[in-house]
């Protein structure tokens, strides 16, 4: 069984954007809050879109947004391909 089956579609959101940025970094496709959040998930702040600085990346997010980006850390970073 696919262990994305079993997470709420935000967090599989997240990691799918990981992956993609993981192989194709320049990709535009992904909204600027997807983004962010993969960024801190794979810990690249190059990956951030262009006009935010770490701290505004990060505020951007919402505070649930915020904690995806935690559970995805401690516990899911195995579906990062």
């Amino acid at each position: 069984m696919n262990d994305l089956n079993n997470l709420i579609w935000q967090i599989e959101r997240i990691i799918d954007t990981a992956n993609i940025l993981n192989t194709q970094p320049n990709n535009n496709t992904m909204s600027a809050g997807e983004r962010i959040a993969a960024a801190f998930v794979l810990d690249e702040p190059g990956l951030l879109p262009d006009s935010f600085s770490m701290i505004d990346a990060f505020n951007y997010l919402t505070p649930t947004w915020q904690t995806y980006i935690t559970e995805i850390r401690r516990h899911h970073m195995h579906l990062i391909k």
